[in-house]
Order: structure tokens, then C-alpha cells, then sequence
């Protein structure tokens, strides 16, 4: 139950890094090289999010047919995830005031999830 407010906390907080990123960057003048990061960042993390879904639905579809989880299927999509979350905590510092904070703010929340679910891989 937790995993799942920690997830949809990070979806949203991913959601309003992007809207007010779109509402931001084209009224402060950034250089062209912060916008690319930035919308590189927002890229990886929607892949984290993405990936922290996929990954949740594997686990609870290998429950619910009373399979044992496979740890090379579910190895991969945690490395996925956490690299690119570790990248976009690590490229959101280049976004503007507001969208920065959230845009952290949601790749903090989905880098404890993969460190979480990589601990229990």
C-alpha cells in the first residue's frame, strides 16, 4: 500500500514538474543546452515511473498465478529504473525555480522505490 502512494506521489510530482516547466522555460531565457537537459531529465524520469509500473504489474501478475519471480526478468527493470532516476534527480537541477522542485521532489520519491525494489531483487 505504501509503494503504491509512494508511486503515485512521484506520478504526480512528475506531472507538475512538466506543467510548470512548460509554463516556465519559454518566459525566463535559459540557453539552449539547459532546455535539452531538462527535457532530457523529464525523459528519464517519465522511463523510471514507466518502468516502476511495469515492474509492479510483473510482480503482482506472477502472485496472483502463484509463479516464482524470475530475478533476470525483474534485474533489468530495476536497473533501468534506478539509473534513470538517479539521472534525472541529477539533471532537474538545471530546471527553473518551481519545476525544479518538484521535478526532485518526484525523482527522490521513485529513486527510494528502486532502491527499495533492488534491495529485494
Amino acid at each position: 500500500m505504501n509503494i503504491k502512494i509512494f508511486l503515485i506521489a512521484s506520478f504526480v510530482m512528475l506531472g507538475l514538474g512538466v506543467f510548470f516547466w512548460l509554463r516556465e522555460h519559454r518566459r525566463f531565457p535559459l540557453p539552449t543546452w539547459r532546455k535539452v537537459l531538462v527535457w532530457l531529465g523529464i525523459l528519464g524520469l517519465t522511463v523510471s515511473v514507466l518502468t516502476f509500473f511495469i515492474f509492479l504489474s510483473e510482480i503482482q501478475r506472477a502472485d496472483s498465478r502463484n509463479e516464482a519471480l524470475q530475478v533476470s526478468t525483474l534485474l533489468p527493470l530495476v536497473r533501468i529504473g534506478f539509473w534513470s532516476g538517479f539521472g534525472a534527480f541529477l539533471i532537474g537541477w538545471f530546471a527553473s525555480d518551481k519545476s525544479r522542485v518538484f521535478l526532485l521532489i518526484s525523482s527522490l520519491l521513485i529513486w527510494i522505490l528502486w532502491t527499495a525494489a533492488g534491495m529485494g531483487v
